[in-house]
């Protein structure tokens, strides 16, 4: 409680003064950095928001599973216990199965054994559906590969918890575009080659020699 209430003195306070405070901080700064500053915020906007769209996807995915999941089910408020749990999902140490366990639990109490099945059945696939496409949605929006951001992910998890599922691949967007712009040379990047797709096109594309009479 108290930790909050100095958070949000400390916010206003911060707010009020916003402009004085961080040009202070820019005049502590080596020139190197404060050259670094503008191109990073631009990319960090683009590749956050590209972040968002893509766990906004996944909540719409999982929205979608367990409205057809309940339905299925006879579940009479399906859309709204979906949108809940679906919202709930996304959350750092949360999820699907906050809501459907105890469901399951509670209906095998009361005797619904095909109820509780089909809740469990339901939490399964839920969370393989998300096992499979989180990694490459969130890839994919921060121009990763995929196995980087499982990675990531998974480090995450191991280190801060469920926290750890968004700071961390924030943090590899941090790296990645100081490396994209040239602030910094910590890996060698590949060669740029043409997808499988393009090779095709340019082998159909290409035309016969001519041969001489």
């Amino acid at each position: 409680f108290l930790g909050t209430i100095i958070t949000i003195i400390a916010s206003f306070i911060f707010s009020g003064d916003y402009a004085r405070i961080t040009d202070f901080i820019k005049l502590q700064l080596p020139d190197r950095i404060k050259r670094m500053i503008p191109g990073l915020n631009n990319s960090m906007r683009t590749s956050l928001g590209k972040l968002f769209r893509a766990y906004l996807l996944i909540i719409l995915i999982t929205f979608a599973e367990l409205t057809v999941g309940l339905m299925i089910l006879g579940e009479p408020y399906a859309i709204a216990i979906a949108a809940i749990t679906a919202f709930i999902d996304i959350l750092p140490v949360f999820g699907t199965g906050v809501v459907l366990w105890p469901w399951a639990l509670i209906s095998i109490i009361n005797g619904r054994y095909l109820l509780a099945l089909g809740l469990v059945i339901l939490y399964v696939v839920i969370q393989v559906v998300r096992q499979i496409i989180e990694p490459k949605l969130v890839g994919q929006s921060i121009d990763v590969h995929p196995i980087i951001t499982l990675m990531a992910m998974y480090v995450g998890v191991k280190i801060l918890g469920g926290i750890g599922l968004f700071v961390f691949p924030v943090s590899i967007v941090i790296i990645k575009n100081i490396q994209d712009n040239g602030y910094s040379s910590l890996w060698k990047p590949l060669p740029k080659s043409d997808t499988l797709l393009e090779k095709i096109g340019k082998r159909r594309t290409k035309k016969p020699p001519i041969k001489p009479d």
